[in-house]
């Protein structure tokens, strides 16, 4: 089965200037469905490839929204798509802001703390 897939990737270059860049393009032609992990997966001489069916932001090098279909899609259709892994990654990277300063708000509550002691 043919699977195209987009991605929108949040990434920092050499000049430490954040840039987005979105790509619609054909993933494979061998892929079938993973109905447990709502994904179309490709397995072939010790190589893998999943491409998921829903938006799915995940941290690695850079911020990355993927998503996959079973069709290609107009110019209007990528255009949508981008805007709604936009919006996932906002939420995506507001969560983590909120991980990230609880973290810092109880190292601080922690020096502080100690102070008083």
């Amino acid at each position: 089965m043919k699977i195209w897939e987009a991605r929108l990737l949040l990434n920092i270059n050499d000049e430490e200037e954040y840039y987005t860049y979105f790509s619609f393009e054909l993933a494979g032609d061998k892929f079938k469905v993973n109905e447990k992990y709502t994904e179309w997966s490709y397995f072939e001489d010790f190589v893998m490839d999943r491409v998921p069916m829903n938006i799915r932001v995940e941290e690695h090098y850079g911020t990355i929204a993927t998503q996959g279909f079973d069709r290609e899609l107009t110019e209007e259709e990528q255009k949508e798509v981008k805007g709604k892994m936009k919006e996932k990654m906002l939420v995506f990277l507001a969560v983590r802001q909120q991980q990230i300063n609880k973290i810092y708000d109880e190292k601080i509550q922690t020096l502080l703390d100690m102070e008083n002691k």
